[in-house]
């Protein structure tokens, strides 16, 4: 990690325009996909796994107001609870056993405003800031480091953070 990479697991520019050039490239087949399974305004939908913009956009513009289009229901990554996971995957047709391992570890950053960067531009909380008014996202990131501060306090924060890695055999 160099010194202007304040990312502890080694964040790379070109990554990030490389994920956004395919977003852009894909936009096409997936609004034809999206045509093909019918999604309209009103429905509930979910995206995982989607990187840095996915298709979290063209969702929630094709549910509007009326419907919901959320990242693991939503950013702070809301999939925290093994027993919903499992009933979710079952509800979804999943009938294998899932074995869900849980890794926990620090988050680690020299300030506030590096989460909040992250959080507001490089997960799908981006994609619902730029669903309801693109030119709002450079206010969130500004905004966003007094809320990270009033909860982690001033300076350096080092919250916990986890993931719950899920296997299923179908």
């Amino acid at each position: 990690m160099s010194e202007s990479d304040p990312y502890l697991l080694g964040y790379r520019h070109a990554e990030q325009d490389r994920l956004e050039r395919q977003a852009d490239e894909l936009a096409n087949e997936s609004e034809w996909l999206f045509d093909q399974i019918g999604v309209r305004a009103g429905w509930r939908v979910i995206e995982i796994g989607c990187g840095p913009r996915g298709c979290l956009g063209l969702l929630s513009r094709r549910v509007s107001w009326e419907g919901r289009a959320r990242f693991l229901a939503r950013t702070p990554h809301g999939c925290w609870d093994p027993s919903t996971i499992k009933r979710d995957l079952a509800v979804g047709g999943l009938t294998g056993s899932p074995q869900i391992t849980t890794v926990a570890a620090r988050s680690r950053a020299e300030s506030a405003r590096v989460p909040a960067i992250a959080y507001c531009q490089g997960t799908p909380l981006r994609n619902e800031i730029e669903a309801r008014n693109a030119s709002l996202l450079g206010e969130a990131t500004d905004i966003a480091p007094e809320a990270v501060a009033q909860r982690f306090g001033r300076g350096a924060v080092d919250p916990k953070i986890q993931a719950h890695i899920v296997t299923i055999e179908t």
